[in-house]
């Protein structure tokens, strides 16, 4: 079987701003953004401070 692009969907889809979640833990940090965004805070940004929440690093395998 050969395996194109197309084919080769993240496990837990996808998050705000089409951020792939390809681990647990990426779909962990978007919860964690979701809240954070809910709760009236900003994701850090050119033109004003704000979180930032980052999901380990990890390739995706």
């Amino acid at each position: 079987m050969v395996l194109t692009m197309s084919d080769d969907k993240p496990e837990f889809g996808y998050g705000a701003g089409g951020r792939p979640l390809w681990t647990a833990r990426d779909r962990g940090t978007e919860v964690i953004r979701t809240v954070l965004r809910k709760a009236g805070r900003r994701e850090f940004g050119e033109r004003h401070g704000g979180f930032v929440v980052e999901g380990g690093g990890q390739q995706r395998r």
